[in-house]
């Protein structure tokens, strides 16, 4: 059974799951208490001249405790349920004064 037709532009076709939601955080952090130590991210960069670092591997746990980290922050900003946040920034785990080399 076919549901897209390929031939078709991507608004001609039917909406996907039209009433679903989906919380990333909250199915990236659900591992945390059985699993702690599996890995949860990998976090690359494009190396430069005079950096080219391996890959950062991130843990459940570490990931678990980095995100406590922002939602503390976030909560002493005075930010409460309802507000919007936005970000602009790269797509990665960033060390403040170690990965900004390039």
């Amino acid at each position: 059974m076919q549901y897209v037709d390929k031939k078709a532009t991507p608004r001609d076709n039917p909406a996907w799951f039209p009433n679903a939601k989906l919380n990333w955080a909250e199915n990236q952090l659900r591992n945390v208490a059985t699993h702690p130590d599996d890995i949860a991210i990998i976090d690359t960069v494009e190396p430069c001249p005079g950096y080219a670092p391996g890959p950062r591997r991130v843990t459940q746990k570490e990931l678990y405790n980095l995100v406590a980290k922002a939602q503390a922050a976030m909560k002493a900003a005075g930010l409460k349920q309802g507000h919007r946040v936005a970000y602009w920034g790269g797509n990665r785990i960033v060390r403040v004064g170690i990965d900004n080399r390039c």
